[in-house]
């Protein structure tokens, strides 16, 4: 055993998390990240990476302290959470609109990426990643849990509430409850979290479908060539997300209708929107590897009922026209 290993397994023994970090950080002298570890009541360990790519370690109150140690003392540690960090942001950067965000807000949803770096940074008390080469299962866990999120602050009234639900999705999504995430930092990300969804669902049509959106290939240069090959041998094609305000902006349009034209393009936007939905629809029931859907069935499934409601309700609708000559008065001349 060489004398890092057992100083970092003499310190894990005694739980000493704190001086484990500062240790670290004189070891390890060339690398710019930190590492953090704080003890939690759950069963297996839980690596994160936070927004200044600081891994941060969630140890259950029983492991294997040389398997952790031998993890640190071999530098795996960081390839580990390069490699979680990389497979988070290619997941993240593919089903949000992360540049209509940039575009408009200035703002990348780095705290949407952390909670998935947790997602996926499961190990056992050995320190074995739990998680492979990243999935379908793993794309639609995420995009499940960003659903969960956009509906929740949708129908939070009182937005100072909405901490709780996204404590409850979050923990449901990785696991985890409430309890369980006692990490200042993992906490601090939850509280931020907030901002991201809000910025979200800020977003408005022409943000949401820019055409280079959603993983600009010329953005794709920095991502390890190793996560690309492994999320699919041939890159699937990627599917634009639905524009978080669609049905409230459909029905500000359908309370406007004017005339028979407002309303015959109203009827044909609205149809293309429900088509475009019964595909996403068929893509997942068919499990089509060609397309990555941003969605869950659900939410398509709900979304695609609102749309078909507010078409019957266009199509019911008898516009005025204006021009008709029984709406011209003819004024008396005056002499």
């Amino acid at each position: 055993m060489s004398l890092m290993k057992n100083i970092i397994t003499n310190i894990l023994s005694q739980r000493k998390y704190d001086f484990l970090t500062e240790f670290c950080h004189k070891c390890f002298e060339d690398k710019k990240e930190s590492i953090f570890a704080c003890e939690y009541a759950g069963d297996d360990i839980r690596v994160f990476v936070d927004k200044e790519d600081n891994i941060h370690m969630m140890m259950p109150s029983v492991y294997n302290e040389s398997a952790v140690s031998e993890f640190i003392s071999s530098e795996n540690i960081f390839s580990f959470a390069n490699e979680l960090n990389n497979k988070a942001r290619y997941i993240v950067e593919t089903c949000v609109p992360c540049k209509a965000m940039m575009n408009k807000h200035g703002h990348h949803p780095k705290s949407l990426q952390v909670i998935l770096t947790l997602n996926l940074g499961k190990c056992d008390k050995e320190c074995n990643p739990c998680c492979g080469d990243i999935d379908e299962t793993d794309v639609g866990n995420f995009c499940s849990m960003k659903d969960a999120l956009v509906d929740a602050y949708n129908n939070c009234e009182v937005k100072d509430n909405y901490y709780k639900d996204i404590n409850s999705i979050v923990g449901q999504h990785s696991g985890m409850e409430r309890s369980q995430m006692v990490d200042d930092d993992l906490r601090m990300n939850m509280h931020n979290l907030q901002d991201d969804i809000s910025k979200l669902v800020d977003l408005e049509m022409d943000d949401a479908l820019d055409d280079d959106d959603v993983y600009p290939d010329d953005e794709l240069e920095d991502v390890d060539e190793d996560v690309k090959l492994e999320f699919f041998s041939k890159r699937p094609k990627k599917l634009k997300p639905f524009p978080a305000d669609l049905i409230p902006y459909i029905t500000v349009e359908m309370n406007d209708i004017k005339d028979a034209n407002d309303q015959a393009m109203l009827c044909g936007y609205t149809s293309a929107y429900i088509e475009k939905c019964d595909f996403y629809i068929t893509c997942i029931d068919t499990n089509d590897s060609r397309y990555i859907v941003p969605h869950t069935r659900q939410y398509l499934v709900n979304l695609n009922k609102q749309l078909n409601d507010l078409l019957t309700r266009i199509l019911k609708i008898k516009p005025i026209n204006r021009t008709a000559t029984m709406w011209k008065v003819n004024y008396p001349v005056v002499s």
